[in-house]
């Protein structure tokens, strides 16, 4: 990954999970490496195992705490070359349990800080930079409890679209990845309380198991690498097959 050696990349979600898998991947790399998450104790915690990077606390549905992180970007390392808007917010709830506050929290992080993630950052994006959105399986499949996390990730990916559209004369490219399901730490705290719902998940899950972060991390490093530079405006499917292959009964 040495076309990442100086280049200055931005994670929203950068603290765990495949957020903190992108840093890694990217501090083999000598990237410059900007982390934004809202616990601090986690950001800490990354910062630390990374060479040259910072830290900012703050939450991408908070405009203000956006136009913090990108004005701290530009004084410490300059203008930005990649943008992962990684992070977001899941919650299941099934339609006669949703509420307006369920509502809101989902799509202001997923939705509104997604969105404003990337407008807020365009002043500080260099012409010919790459931006990167976290989209999800469940904006191509439906199942229980699902409607609104899944409704703001079918936006994410229409956002990726779009916004390659619209920064084409700058020469910025835009992607979107949707991941399917994947060993982070809030699922192994999940595997642990309920083991036969995961063994169930992996039996249908064409290669028969779960990703992990580092393997999602190099999909999302891939489609903001150079080796990408004709691919722009597509969602990138890293699912194991779910959602293309109907396993034999």
């Amino acid at each position: 990954m040495s076309e990442f050696n100086g280049k200055v990349v931005v994670i929203t979600g950068g603290s765990s999970g495949i957020g903190k898998a992108l840093a890694l991947k990217l501090n083999d790399s000598n990237a410059n490496i900007v982390i934004f998450a809202r616990d601090q104790e986690k950001i800490e915690e990354t910062v630390k195992k990374l060479d040259s990077a910072i830290g900012v606390q703050g939450d991408i549905s908070c405009i203000q705490d956006l136009e913090r992180l990108f004005l701290i970007t530009e004084k410490t390392f300059g203008k930005v070359d990649v943008l992962i808007a990684n992070a977001g917010a899941a919650n299941k709830s099934v339609l006669s349990d949703v509420d307006s506050d369920h509502f809101d929290e989902i799509v202001s992080t997923n939705f509104k800080g997604t969105f404003f993630t990337v407008k807020t950052g365009l002043d500080y994006l260099k012409d010919g930079s790459s931006i990167c959105l976290v989209s999800s399986i469940t904006s191509y499949l439906a199942w229980e409890g699902q409607s609104i996390y899944s409704a703001t990730k079918s936006a994410v990916k229409t956002l990726a679209k779009n916004f390659a559209a619209d920064l084409l004369q700058r020469g910025i490219r835009v992607n979107s990845i949707s991941p399917g399901f994947t060993d982070t730490p809030f699922s192994k705290i999940s595997r642990e309380e309920n083991a036969e719902y995961f063994l169930k998940r992996e039996q249908q899950i064409p290669v028969g198991r779960f990703a992990t972060p580092d393997e999602i991390a190099d999909a999302i490093l891939f489609l903001s690498s150079k080796r990408a530079s004709y691919i722009t405006g597509i969602d990138l499917v890293v699912d194991g097959g779910v959602t293309n292959i109907m396993l034999p009964l």
